[in-house]
């Protein structure tokens, strides 16, 4: 299951990202398929994605959104990643430019920040029940100042 997760993973996210345009149809059914797969498999998209969302570059804007879609999916399984995500995820924030890019930006801070009170509201169920609010806010504060 574990291997055929990772090909399918490995394949998606090559078609979703080939493109350096935005090839809508194309790339959205890529996500939805890696966004499938992490339901019960979010560690080993994750690892994909995360690979394709390096400081200091500004990631395919496909990658943005299916972050974005697989942290409404799977509250439990992506909050763990939200840290890390959100610091890489800061200073990518000024770079950028084109509206296409900062509206996967919101939207992604939007299903984050959803999935965190989510995650919140089922912390007797949550993974990490020691996962609080505040260790967020900063962030998203400063994703807030960033953008607006």
């Amino acid at each position: 299951d574990k291997a055929e997760a990772r090909a399918v993973t490995l394949l998606a996210s090559s078609e979703m990202t080939r493109a350096k345009e935005l090839v809508c149809d194309w790339q959205r059914a890529a996500s939805d398929v890696l966004v499938a797969v992490g339901k019960r498999f979010v560690s080993t998209v994750m690892e994909e994605l995360l690979s394709k969302f390096q400081p200091g570059a500004l990631p395919h804007c496909s990658v943005v959104q299916t972050l974005a879609n697989l942290a409404a999916s799977n509250v439990f399984g992506m909050v763990p990643f939200l840290t890390s995500i959100l610091s890489t995820m800061l200073p990518m924030l000024g770079m950028a430019k084109h509206d296409a890019m900062r509206v996967a930006f919101c939207c992604a801070l939007q299903h984050f920040s959803e999935s965190i009170l989510e995650y919140l509201a089922d912390l007797d169920q949550a993974p990490d029940p020691t996962v609080r609010k505040d260790t967020f806010a900063a962030d998203m504060l400063s994703a807030y100042d960033i953008l607006f």
